[in-house]
């Protein structure tokens, strides 16, 4: 049985610099059975509906290795291809 113990916001540029925003440059983690956990949806379709929120983005860092997500507009890379699960860059 897993049970959530606490929360870890990191912001990576400290509190009086950039847009303090999840997925810029505030990212979640969770404590799970003593271990530090990226917060992340399940699948390329539930990060793209949920990244204007943010809170998830750490495990899009972890699990697809780039901040892309920033380049998205209207869920679409700017070459207009849609991020995959099987290609989760915009490249």
């Amino acid at each position: 049985m897993t049970s959530d113990v606490g929360h870890l916001y990191v912001d990576i540029d400290g509190p009086n610099k950039g847009k303090n925003q999840f997925g810029t440059d505030l990212f979640y983690f969770r404590i799970v059975d003593n271990t530090v956990v990226p917060r992340r949806q399940s699948n390329m379709t539930m990060y793209l509906y949920s990244y204007n929120i943010g809170d998830t983005l750490s495990g899009w860092i972890i699990d697809y290795d780039n901040m892309d997500y920033l380049k998205l507009k209207d869920k679409k890379c700017p070459n207009g291809t849609t991020p995959t699960d099987e290609n989760p860059r915009c490249k």
